[in-house]
């Protein structure tokens, strides 16, 4: 998934899972050589990515991750917008 942002106001998204046990969600910044736990949530409101006054140094790859007995993991590239 493409997402393209703007350098101004502010970037919202929210990655919902459902499953029994409630998996536990995770936004993740994934970097070259490491990769850095955001956002996290545990319940049905899920876990918010939310980027404020986005710059270029918040493009990249971001991988939202559902966990419980299995996993399921969305990515999602943010790139320059208009």
């Amino acid at each position: 998934m493409f997402v393209f942002m703007p350098f101004s106001g502010v970037l919202n998204i929210t990655c919902r899972a459902k499953g029994s046990p409630f998996p536990k969600i995770g936004w993740w910044k994934l970097h070259s050589k490491e990769s850095a736990l955001i956002a996290t949530g545990n319940d049905e409101n899920g876990a918010q990515l939310m980027i404020t006054h986005p710059s270029e140094k918040n493009f990249g790859k971001y991988s939202c991750v559902a966990e419980n007995w299995h996993k399921e993991e969305l990515i999602l590239h943010l790139r320059k917008g208009t």
